[in-house]
């Protein structure tokens, strides 16, 4: 696992624990200073499934207080399963978008992953930002290996296919695994 600095998206609750025990050892992806760094607070939001809270990530502060040389800037570290900005988890929106290249029409898709929980139009901005998010999603996948060969002539299809290649687990992870293994927001 790299060093506070480098990371934005851990896999697990338990990873995110240990971070906070390493965070003195870090340096601040702002300011580079080590020794300056502490565990701040949770990052909480609202579930898919309620109003219940959760755990989304955990924040950290360069602490720049008494004789401690930070910049006093706060950084965070999500749980890769969360889509920054959005309560609908990377594992939901990778479900949409396979029923899409299933044949589903985009509302179907929405309404048969996530039921009434969540407005249509809030798919279509996802979806939106999915379509601008292509080409820094495949240029980062194109440096770790060349895309595979694919029938279907949907972009969205190719990029599916690619990750599926250079990406751990199974099919509705693929989002939270990009995130987690290229250190940097779906969305960005």
């Amino acid at each position: 696992m790299g060093g506070i600095s480098q990371l934005r998206f851990v896999r697990s609750q338990r990873d995110l624990d240990e971070q906070r025990y390493l965070a003195k050892l870090g340096l601040c992806p702002h300011c580079r200073q080590s020794g300056a760094i502490n565990a701040h607070g949770f990052l909480r939001g609202y579930s898919e499934s309620g109003a219940h809270g959760v755990v989304r990530g955990r924040r950290f502060f360069c602490s720049n207080r008494g004789r401690k040389s930070g910049c006093g800037r706060t950084f965070s570290i999500l749980l890769r399963c969360f889509l920054a900005h959005f309560v609908v988890t990377a594992t939901t929106l990778m479900q949409v978008v396979l029923c899409v290249i299933a044949g589903f029409s985009l509302v179907r898709a929405w309404l048969e992953v996530t039921g009434a929980r969540f407005t249509v139009r809030t798919g279509f901005r996802l979806w939106k930002r999915l379509r601008n998010a292509q080409p820094h999603i495949r240029s980062a996948l194109a440096q770790r290996g060349p895309p595979p060969q694919c029938q279907c002539s949907e972009p969205l299809a190719q990029m599916v296919a690619h990750l599926r290649g250079l990406t751990e687990g199974d099919d509705s992870e693929q989002f939270a695994a990009f995130q987690d293994e290229f250190q940097v927001g779906l969305f960005r």
